[in-house]
């Protein structure tokens, strides 16, 4: 089934509502024979009343989330955290739970939510969530990865462009060539949605219009304080 951004947006708000004054339950935004947009209750969120997000009011560590996740893993899809998201064999998850906030731009979560089921529509997924992979295909992926490793002038051009990128959203971080055919990104005291989770999307898609692909990326924290906002260096391998 088809969703426009506008269509997905309305439903996204309609499942949020409905879960405020239920406070329980799971609803699931079916997109293919596999994948759906879940939306639901997550624990984690501790006992203190918070403002960006929306906490149950009989438990308030837990708050609404929204993900892709693989719907036919759970016959019942009551509860959100029982769903399973697609996963490799070797335990890798293709995570996009993102908190719902009070004010949300149900539009642009929406947008964030179809790009990352567009990414994924296209694997061969099993009921139960898992990746099928061609394990004969993995050799000469390795090759061909090889084969396209970038020199560190073309990885230094990249961080120009991705600099140039960023700071025409209004946004200025640290970037440079990392080793193993990586780049870097240093973002200093940011909010995990707005800053580092967007800054992982951003820098995928930016990649990917310039004819690269993110093979892996990591979060090293180098400061914290207890809070959603953080300092932190992301990684991303690129070919």
């Amino acid at each position: 089934m088809s969703y426009t951004k506008e269509q997905v947006a309305k439903q996204l708000k309609e499942a949020v509502e409905w879960l405020k004054e239920q406070d329980e339950g799971c609803v699931t935004i079916k997109l293919d024979d596999r994948l759906g947009i879940c939306v639901g209750w997550l624990a984690g969120y501790g006992e203190e009343v918070r403002d960006d997000c929306i906490q149950s009011k009989a438990e308030p560590d837990f708050a609404i989330n929204a993900g892709i996740k693989v719907y036919t893993s759970d016959d019942m899809r009551t509860d959100y955290e029982f769903i399973n998201m697609p996963y490799y064999e070797n335990g890798e998850v293709l995570a996009t739970d993102v908190s719902v906030e009070p004010d949300e731009n149900y539009e642009e979560l929406a947008k964030y939510l179809l790009d990352e089921y567009d990414s994924m529509k296209d694997l061969d997924i099993e009921e139960d969530g898992l990746i099928v992979v061609e394990k004969e295909s993995e050799p000469e992926v390795k090759e061909e990865s090889l084969k396209e490793e970038l020199s560190q002038e073309e990885l230094k051009n990249l961080c120009y462009e991705l600099e140039d990128h960023f700071s025409k959203l209004g946004v200025f971080y640290e970037i440079w060539p990392c080793d193993n055919n990586s780049l870097c990104v240093e973002i200093d005291w940011g909010d995990w949605k707005h800053d580092h989770l967007w800054c992982d999307y951003e820098v995928k898609n930016f990649l990917k219009s310039k004819g690269h692909e993110v093979v892996s990326n990591d979060t090293q924290v180098t400061e914290e304080d207890g809070s959603d906002t953080y300092s932190a260096i992301h990684s991303y391998i690129i070919k």
